[in-house]
């Protein structure tokens, strides 16, 4: 059960500031879903956690930041699913989701069968066990997101970050894979910021300080400039329960 923190998070590319300020906390078995207009820095906080661009302010997990661990246990905290992975052509099914298990395997080692029963599950639930052996040059774009999905359930980080997850996936396994991982969450206390960039306003965004819902979400989001909404969901909370708050906006004279 682990928890992430924010405080006063920042991102910038040069002179382009695309993260400002960023304060906010995720509790044990939330899933945060940020939504906003392009550039308004949605994949800059998750890369930002996974350790690939530089940041001010802290990020924490439990408490700890992430800057003070090693990227070995950091990959152990925290699993992140990019829009664009790299997927080398002839590795197999297989082979790429193993690689999940690699903050457990020490340096000349190799896969346990725990690893390998473990991969061959998540294959399972997420109904990819046929591709287990096929060349990764050889699926759709679609059975190849599922599979780095799989791999990011298979590392069994206790944050998981999804940039885009579904976007790649027709309606019915785009359901699969999130109710796998709603699953995980009440089960695990899986910690979740689920990232979609596609507009998702009309049925989830509201502008910054608006509490209703009267169906004017897309016009909202579209004139909130760089704001970040966040819709969330607590481990015990239904379908129906999400609340909606704002996580992150530019104030007046800061967007770049």
């Amino acid at each position: 059960m682990s928890s992430i923190g924010f405080e006063c998070l920042n991102v910038r590319y040069g002179e382009h500031e695309a993260v400002y300020a960023l304060t906010d906390h995720v509790r044990p078995g939330e899933w945060l879903c940020l939504i906003g207009p392009n550039g308004a820095g949605k994949s800059s906080v998750l890369r930002a956690v996974a350790g690939l661009v530089p940041y001010r302010g802290a990020i924490t997990v439990d408490g700890t930041p992430l800057a003070d661990r090693s990227p070995r246990r950091r990959a152990a905290l925290v699993a992140y699913v990019p829009q664009s992975p790299l997927m080398p052509d002839d590795m197999t099914g297989l082979e790429y989701v193993l690689l999940g298990r690699n903050p457990y395997i020490g340096y000349f080692g190799s896969e346990s069968k725990h690893d390998r029963a473990l991969v061959a599950d998540v294959l399972h639930r997420l109904d990819l066990h046929q591709f287990a052996g096929r060349r990764l040059g050889s699926l759709s774009g679609g059975e190849r997101q599922r599979l780095v999905i799989a791999r990011a359930v298979a590392q069994e980080a206790p944050v998981l970050l999804l940039d885009e997850p579904t976007s790649a996936l027709d309606i019915g396994h785009q359901q699969q894979a999130l109710e796998l991982v709603d699953r995980l969450r009440h089960d695990h206390g899986l910690v979740g910021r689920d990232l979609h960039v596609e507009h998702h306003a009309r049925t989830v965004g509201r502008g910054p300080g608006r509490g209703d819902d009267d169906g004017r979400g897309d016009e909202r989001v579209a004139r909130c400039g760089r704001c970040l909404v966040g819709l969330r969901r607590n481990a015990d909370e239904s379908d129906g329960g999400a609340r909606r708050h704002v996580a992150h906006r530019h104030p007046a004279g800061r967007e770049p």
